[in-house]
């Protein structure tokens, strides 16, 4: 694994960039339609078959994969790994249809975020992808907050006249008068944001696992 990956990307701006997955035409005609309509701002990447979406995981980076929930299952779910190897921070959502209720279970047991009804309910294409999108900078943050909080800890453990100098992200974290109960507050402050971060980021969570299994038992009823 190559130096990089998998590891926690900067705080993203304009445009989202988002993977979309999938060999039927109709989808890869209507989302884009949808989405750029619905989310300003959104970059869409656009592959039509398994590989050509595992190559793309490996040489871009993205806030949402979207993927026929086919192309997840393939190959004892390759690329599912494949995902949680180079991009485990983005949500990874399935599209189903009736038929393939049981492929979408066996998927949601493997860790999607969410799982998307074709042909679409109403309002669920952008509730999913504006959730997912949420749940990506928050866990995006959280690695960063995480880091912060290892490398303050860590120097804060040094001798003082063995202590090396801040980098200059950690230098602009700090007040100019450093003191050790400066340090103390400022790892105080972030853990308690770790915290109330981490709850907001489960609930998300838990707020699309709730809708996949909707959605789950939907294709159930529509067999």
């Amino acid at each position: 694994m190559s130096d990089g990956v998998n590891k926690p990307p900067s705080a993203s701006s304009l445009p989202v960039p988002v993977l979309i997955a999938d060999s039927n035409p109709s989808v890869l005609d209507r989302l884009p339609l949808l989405l750029k309509s619905a989310i300003p701002g959104i970059a869409l990447s656009l592959c039509s078959s398994h590989s050509y979406a595992m190559h793309s995981l490996t040489i871009a980076r993205y806030q949402v994969v979207v993927c026929r929930v086919q192309f997840a299952e393939a190959e004892n779910f390759l690329l599912l790994k494949q995902h949680r190897a180079f991009q485990s921070f983005v949500p990874f959502i399935v599209i189903a249809e009736a038929q393939d209720r049981a492929l979408a279970k066996c998927a949601l047991e493997q860790g999607v975020e969410d799982i998307i009804v074709w042909p679409l309910l109403k309002g669920q294409l952008e509730e999913s992808l504006r959730e997912a999108m949420w749940l990506y900078q928050m866990r995006v943050t959280i690695a960063h907050r995480r880091q912060t909080l290892d490398t303050l800890r860590s120097w804060e453990a040094i001798p003082a006249g063995q202590k090396p100098p801040f980098d200059r992200m950690y230098e602009r974290l700090l007040l100019p008068k450093q003191t050790l109960r400066v340090y103390q507050r400022t790892i105080q402050r972030i853990e308690t944001n770790l915290k109330d971060l981490t709850d907001m980021a489960d609930e998300c969570e838990k707020r699309a696992r709730t809708r996949a299994i909707e959605h789950l038992d939907f294709l159930g009823r529509g067999r």
